[in-house]
């Protein structure tokens, strides 16, 4: 990637991590290298605690969950709901291992009901 930066500018970089793995003590480098003078370089750590509190990494082995979400994520949106009216939204649940999964199946809300089909 080259960045140029004009005189007495400056430039915003953004960086993207995706933790992959439980790592406590993550660090890589970014280094900057003068592209006029190769030994004016300078360097940039990057530093993370990954973590897996809910155990997303252990589950993930055996199961997947998919939900009709645009963003891909695992959110199950109601947008707009009428007042006393029941409103329904469905996600599948794929087991991907070799013996049968079973799950408790409970909500946080009296509001909530949830039904396997």
């Amino acid at each position: 990637e080259v960045l140029q930066i004009p005189p007495r500018g400056s430039a915003e970089l953004k960086i993207e991590y995706v933790p992959r793995k439980i790592n406590s003590d993550y660090s890589k480098t970014i280094t900057l290298i003068n592209r006029f003078n190769d030994r004016s370089r300078e360097e940039v750590e990057i530093r993370a605690c990954n973590m897996d509190t809910h155990h997303v990494l252990y589950h993930s082995a055996f199961y997947k969950v998919s939900v009709s979400n645009k963003l891909k994520q695992l959110q199950v949106f109601f947008s707009r709901a009428i007042v006393n009216s029941p409103t329904l939204r469905a996600f599948c649940i794929e087991n991907i291992y070799e013996m049968d999964l079973e799950f408790a199946l409970t909500t946080s809300s009296p509001e909530v009901k949830v039904f396997a089909a």
